[in-house]
């Protein structure tokens, strides 16, 4: 016989829990078990405990008369926003004025049930932007209490949390509710009576010494401390679920640090005569979510839950640092199940859930019901790049041979001789180059005895034969990339799909972000008992991303993209003051993050380097100038959006490219401008465009090269939309076309005009700037350096200078094979090899280690920052022992000195969080910013 659950709060309670809550609809006033005989208020000071006696002991409610023998002992206030006097929630020991309490966090958008209504109107005086009421215990519930009134009854679950939270400690819950959801609370009381809620946010507060403990007993229910929008005001904020790197260091920390939001332009190069071009409205105020999901992402170190799992010595030379030794053990609950109810996604139902049959475990965010918790065995390390994922991951399969032989084992057992499929032991670690394959067979080589890892490279000529498949069998790990997955895959070849691996390891997993590329759908065919993903940004471009990779885990429950939508997605992106309470119970189960600050490392001291331009210089910038707002009025009078957007886009290059490079100078006969412009330079036109990402899978091109054996995309040269290197395979098949564009359509043209650098005369005068660089670096040979530009020929000018004055130094630019940029970096590592490394901004960005570099020099603002911090965080590493110098070149009064180049941490936070809709193109805005830089250097 089945039976239909009750809604809560249950219609019947009333009469059924009567005796608990002596209630009745006309009583409300006149009880005494709610401690007021009228409707008048409290006096000030008055406290009641919300639970009296030992853990453990009995529970009981003050009557009035108790209430007010017992005040003496009881008393105490907390100033409110709306000086309400707050009670001790939990504890038994009562404190005094002069005790430290502070602030927890927030439990935002709880819901309580509405019992009466407390005579206020969201028109009264006394009713302030964000009232706050205490939350007293009735019974088996809590209640919001205002002025000796209880109008409201939380919601059972949430009661039952509470419920849970250590007897032993004083603790006050608050309740704040805005103006506006309390005029929506009395509407809906006029019209739905007895149904109507109200929304609150929830603040904890206490002592600091119980701050951990609250926080791991909230975390066991799956709640999950925020920062406060309400109830700070004379508090320190300590947020126990919030990552704090000074403590892993074993430092002491008093306060949880609050980020600024929309209220800084961080517009250090504004001036009066920049008026015209001001920042935009959209990037003073940019999107909160970047800093909502950032917040989420670094509170997901586990710090009070992981320990220390020892890795193999017997295999691993390597010693453990503390944060590896904890994302082993990360690894291992997950791949065991041996999981805390913290890193679940799946709780125990209620006894009185009577229709469940024999369903004994929830969904925590689908609320699907299961027989066992079905977590997945694998996750996500998003540890920022140069904590050691790599050696982790090692140590993890140092640490599961057994586990991966049993693994083998139990499948010859189940399926001998299959035809379809054969297990094997191997982890296979997929790449996006073969670049990082070489890296990772470096770092096996570096910390793991000889010959106790075996590995086989699954990449290039000769991989199908029968030696390589019995050694896909046999390695402990085989190395492939994301390419040569997606090739097989086209081909019809299932050399990698026939197998059921023990483990499958993403390296750089945002790869496969775009659930719709080929080597999404490649990677997600495989078979395998464990899933992991590595990377520093699981969520990019929008919480989508996150869903190619819970995908690609097969998380139970949410693997289905329209589930992920419904639950994760489509929530995240609505304006719910909740929308991010899904994302973050799903974080928190399956990914571990950590950032580079838990390292300790000196943070890196910035240099600006100011650089003045000669006067003939100044004079030919002006003269670049003007003849870049003659082209800009013509296109303005031409009355083509199009055209003006590229003609500004071209003169911004234009000035940017003059303030490297000077002026070219070409010899006789040499090929037209338009022929002679690099492919960097196009990279740095579709930048400014906000087009330098993959038209397939959005995925960030940082180089354009069609070489075979480069890391490099392809430009479609009718429509200047690029391909990355994964999906060129996508893009023949194809056909080559552009799948943003119809077939012939011209979207775009090469900008005009460029000087042509490629031939030229040693001149006899250098620029500025490269003059600048020349006399810092000759004060620091004697340190490893690396020297980043967006453009080769940049760096053939500086290398042409480094030479004249006998300056040994490498160079790698996007053209260069792979190979060949191993060697160099091998050399440069060498303490006998040259102290400086020329390279492009594109090639720096990728799979590379350069932790032995303590000196960066960046030769030009940047339009897309987030290019130069991925090239940066390659030498602030696991390795590094010396504070990082990152010198910048600004040449003054110009467009580097402008605003149009300076707003980098705006930018980031729209790159990395506008979470909608992808845009691409100049925004009109963006395009005036730039028209205003012009017009007011006409009217100098």
């Amino acid at each position: 016989m089945s039976s239909t659950k009750r809604p809560y709060p249950f219609e019947n309670e009333q009469q059924e829990n009567a005796h608990a809550f002596n209630w009745q609809p006309h009583d409300w006033w006149q009880s005494d078990q709610f401690h007021v005989t009228s409707p008048s208020p409290v006096q000030h000071g008055s406290a009641e405990p919300l639970i009296n006696g030992p853990a453990g002991g009995n529970v009981h409610l003050h009557t009035s008369q108790q209430h007010a023998d017992e005040s003496s002992e009881l008393r105490h206030t907390i100033h409110t926003h709306s000086d309400l006097e707050a009670d001790v929630a939990i504890g038994s020991t009562p404190h005094t004025a002069d005790e430290a309490y502070i602030c927890f966090g927030s439990i935002p958008d709880l819901k309580a049930q509405l019992r009466t209504m407390p005579l206020i109107r969201p028109n009264d005086a006394t009713l302030t932007p964000s009232q706050c009421f205490k939350i007293l215990e009735h019974g088996a519930f809590y209640a919001l209490d205002f002025h000796g009134i209880r109008f409201a009854v939380l919601k059972k679950k949430i009661c039952e949390s509470f419920k849970a939270l250590p007897r032993d400690m004083e603790i006050s819950l608050q309740a704040f509710i805005s103006r506006e959801e309390w005029g929506k609370m009395i509407n809906r009381w006029e019209e739905e009576n007895m149904s109507a809620v109200v929304n609150f946010d929830l603040n904890i507060y206490g002592l600091r010494e119980h701050a951990v403990d609250v926080g791991r007993a909230l975390s066991k229910e799956q709640l999950f401390l925020q920062q406060p929008c309400f109830g700070l005001d004379g508090y320190t904020y300590y947020n126990p679920h919030y990552l704090h790197p000074e403590e892993i260091l074993g430092k002491e920390v008093s306060e949880t640090p609050i980020p600024l939001h929309n209220n800084q332009s961080h517009d250090t190069h504004l001036t009066a005569s920049d008026e015209p071009s001001k920042v935009m409205e959209d990037e003073i105020h940019p999107n909160n979510d970047t800093a909502e999901i950032n917040t989420i992402l670094n509170s997901l170190s586990y710090y009070s839950i992981l320990a220390k799992s020892l890795a193999d010595r017997s295999i691993i030379r390597t010693v453990l640092l503390d944060h590896q030794a904890k994302a082993l053990d990360f690894i291992l609950r997950r791949e065991t199940g041996e999981l805390p109810p913290e890193m679940s996604l799946w709780e125990n139902c209620p006894e009185d859930d009577s229709d469940l049959d024999d369903s004994s475990y929830r969904h925590i965010i689908t609320g699907g019901r299961s027989k066992e918790p079905r977590d997945v065995k694998g996750g996500i390390i998003a540890d920022d790049m140069g904590l050691g994922k790599t050696l982790v991951v090692l140590s993890t399969i140092a640490g599961s041979m057994s586990r991966a032989n049993a693994f083998l084992s139990a499948a010859r057992n189940e399926a001998p001789g299959s035809a379809t499929s054969v297990a094997s032991r191997s982890t296979l670690v997929i790449c996006p180059s073969s670049l990082l394959i070489d890296s990772w067979i470096d770092e096996i080589r570096k910390h793991t005895y000889p010959g106790y890892i075996t590995w086989h490279k699954h990449h290039g000529q000769g991989r199908e034969d029968g030696r390589s498949r019995k050694q896909l069998m046999e390695s402990d790990v085989v190395l492939t990339t994301y390419a040569t997955v997606v090739a097989e895959l086209r081909k019809g070849q299932a050399v990698l799909r026939c197998i059921d691996w023990f483990r499958i390891v993403l390296d750089e997993a945002h790869e496969i972000r775009n659930s719709s590329t080929k080597q999404h759908q490649a990677t997600a065919e495989l078979r395998a008992q464990h899933r992991w993903c590595l990377t520093g940004t699981p969520i990019q471009n929008s919480v989508d991303d996150l869903g190619a990779l819970v995908s690609f885990l097969r998380v139970p429950s949410v693997e289905n993209p329209a589930t992920f939508r419904k639950f994760i997605a489509n929530i995240s992106t609505s304006n719910s003051h909740t929308r991010f309470k899904n994302l973050r119970m799903l974080l928190g189960s399956i990914c571990l993050r950590r950032t580079r600050e838990i390292l300790g490392l000196p943070d890196p001291e910035p240099k600006q380097r100011d650089v003045k331009l000669t006067a003939s210089e100044r004079e030919e910038y002006k003269s670049i100038e003007q003849r870049c707002r003659q082209e800009i009025d013509r296109a303005v009078s031409g009355h083509g959006r199009g055209k003006l957007n590229s003609t500004v886009l071209e003169s911004l290059l234009r000035l940017r490219l003059f303030c490297n490079n000077g002026t070219a100078r070409k010899e006789p006969g040499t090929v037209s401008p338009r022929h002679g412009m690099d492919m960097d330079e196009v990279l740095s036109y579709l930048q400014q465009n906000n087009e330098a990402d993959c038209s397939y899978c959005f995925r960030q091109v940082y180089s354009i090269n069609e070489a075979p054996d480069t890391d490099g995309g392809l430009l479609i040269p009718e429509c200047l939309h690029l391909v990355c290197r994964a999906c060129i395979p996508q893009y023949h098949a194809a056909g080559g076309r552009c799948p943003l564009h119809p077939v012939g359509q011209v979207q775009n043209s090469l900008p005009f005009g460029y000087p042509n650098h490629t031939a030229h005369h040693m001149p006899t005068q250098y620029p500025s700037k490269l003059l600048a660089f020349l006399e810092d670096i000759s004060m620091q040979l004697s340190q490893k350096s690396i020297v980043f530009s967006s453009w080769k020929k940049t760096l053939g000018l500086i290398g042409e200078l480094l030479t004249s004055h006998g300056i040994p130094f490498y160079c790698i630019q996007g053209s260069l094979s792979l190979g060949e940029r191993i060697r160099i970096l091998q050399a440069f590592r060498s303490s006998a090899g040259a102290n400086i490394l020329l390279m492009t901004l594109g090639t720096g960005a990728v799979g590379l280690n350069l932790a032995v570099a303590s000196r960066i020099y960046l030769m030009e603002p940047q339009w897309n920052p987030s290019v130069e911090l991925q090239a940066i965080g390659r030498a602030l590493r696991l390795g590094q022992t010396e504070q990082v110098a990152i010198v910048r070149y600004i040449v003054k009064h110009t467009i580097e000195d402008s605003n149009v180049l300076s707003r980098q941490e705006a930018k980031l936070q729209l790159a990395s969080g506008g979470f909608g809709k992808r845009r691409r193109g100049i925004r009109e805005k963006e395009l005036e910013s730039l028209l205003g830089y012009f017009r007011a250097q006409e009217r100098e």
